[in-house]
């Protein structure tokens, strides 16, 4: 059975958060819950991609707009199960990116990779990204 692509559902989370932390990024269900609710359908594509009526692989997109640039679509996540991984799923999912992004007259599909992750990397490349620039990413905390 070939996998395809759909809108992710509020009953995907289960899932979602299991391959998240397969990743590597641990989320519980309940948060996952929480934030699903709280995106705005307009500026984020949440999809899934199945397989037998099984969730395999999940990618989050949003819009990035500054005042500098045009807007672009940025791939916030994309995970595919260990399971799963080389099998055309990853592909699949960026497909369904850059389908979101077309729809929204997006010239610019982005991702970012922590320097580590070498077969990400290639991965990207594959599927047609280039290396634009290395930075590094400052977070602080704004409380008091």
């Amino acid at each position: 059975m070939a996998a395809r692509t759909r809108s992710m559902a509020r009953t995907d989370l289960p899932d979602v958060a299991r391959l998240s932390g397969e990743l590597g990024y641990p989320l519980e269900r309940t948060q996952a819950e929480r934030r699903f609710e709280a995106l705005s359908r307009s500026g984020h594509g949440l999809y899934v991609a199945e397989e037998g009526g099984r969730v395999i692989g999940w990618i989050h997109v949003t819009i990035e707009e500054t005042l500098t640039d045009a807007p672009k679509t940025v791939i916030d996540a994309l995970v595919v199960g260990e399971g799963s991984r080389s099998r055309g799923i990853g592909r699949l999912l960026v497909a369904q990116a850059e389908a979101w992004a077309i729809a929204r007259g997006h010239k610019t599909l982005r991702v970012r990779t922590r320097i580590t992750r070498d077969r990400a990397h290639h991965f990207y490349k594959k599927c047609g990204f280039a290396l634009n620039k290395t930075q590094h990413v400052l977070d602080k905390d704004p409380g008091p």
